[in-house]
């Protein structure tokens, strides 16, 4: 038999457990981001836009640059004319329009090459001491012509906590594209490519 103290010890810390439960079932449903279709639509309109000009950096011509001013064998300086010419403006961009393993695979990849048994591919761009950004000269694009998407197309098709999912037809109508938008740290991220 339980004395008193002992069952007045074990009802404190029943009360104890259900209090964390408590916290810890608000701390789940708190953490949850989930907001209507038409505040979806118009994120993913914004990253879509915004995703383009990366696109380009990474998978389509790339950024400008003067064939006169190789700094490194096989290297130019980037065009002043470039809104992103250092690599923390583009990391920047990167990690608010993509989301973190997205965006992590971008950087290594391009700024840092691909190393494999089977291929070793330079990096597309190198970051000099002073910030600025060469580019590779006989790099071949990925694509031949970056995606545009017809935003007014943009539809739901699941819209989750901390995840949505759409479809979105490109500007020429050729080709409908599921799109893959997840919420981190504070903000709604590409968690897909989009060129």
């Amino acid at each position: 038999m339980k004395t008193k103290a002992e069952k007045k010890k074990n009802k404190k810390r029943l009360i104890a457990v259900a209090i964390i439960m408590c916290l810890l079932i608000s701390l789940i449903f708190t953490s949850c981001k989930r907001i209507e279709d038409d505040e979806a639509k118009a994120i993913i309109s914004n990253l879509l836009d915004r995703s383009y000009t990366l696109n380009q950096i990474y998978f389509g011509e790339g950024l400008s640059y003067n064939e006169d001013e190789e700094e490194i064998t096989g290297y130019c300086m980037v065009s002043d004319d470039e809104p992103m010419n250092t690599k923390e403006a583009i990391v920047k961009e990167t990690n608010i329009v993509f989301s973190e393993k997205i965006a992590s695979h971008l950087i290594k990849t391009y700024f840092e090459g691909i190393e494999s048994y089977k291929v070793a591919e330079y990096a597309r761009y190198i970051e000099t001491d002073i910030g600025k950004v060469l580019v590779r000269k006989n790099y071949t694009p990925d694509v031949k012509e970056v995606l545009r998407y017809d935003n007014s197309t943009i539809e739901i098709t699941k819209n989750g906590k901390n995840e949505i999912e759409a479809t979105v037809y490109t500007v020429d109508k050729s080709q409908k594209i599921t799109i893959y938008i997840v919420y981190e740290g504070d903000s709604w991220k590409l968690d897909w490519y989009t060129y």
